[in-house]
């Protein structure tokens, strides 16, 4: 059993498209873009919002981490649902947890 100094929270922020296969190319870049502006806005490093399909994932670490991964969550709902022309909605949820601190390198390679 590791000590709570041992351990570090991560939060994950998982975003997803909603009706994502009647967008066309230019929305989804849209969409990329405006993600990725939410969550740099709230520490993490531009580019490293990977994105599979119609869903981002993001990472915040820290003791702020839950703070952030929200904030930056509804950062970018407003954010997609402001893009004109379209009608997106993007569904975002965050999970929180601690974990061994020696295994975060490994958490930020996922």
């Amino acid at each position: 059993m590791t000590s709570s100094e041992d351990r570090i929270t991560v939060a994950l922020l998982k975003c997803d498209v909603v009706e994502s296969t009647h967008l066309p190319a230019d929305a989804m870049s849209l969409i990329h873009d405006a993600v990725e502006f939410a969550t740099s806005g709230y520490g993490v490093e531009p580019g490293y919002t990977p994105w599979n399909g119609d869903g981002a994932t993001a990472y915040f670490v820290g003791a702020d981490g839950a703070l952030r991964a929200v904030s930056a969550a509804l950062d970018a709902v407003e954010r997609v649902r402001l893009i004109p022309n379209y009608q997106i909605s993007l569904r975002a949820s965050v999970g929180v947890d601690e974990v061994p601190d020696p295994s975060i390198d490994r958490v930020l390679k996922l």
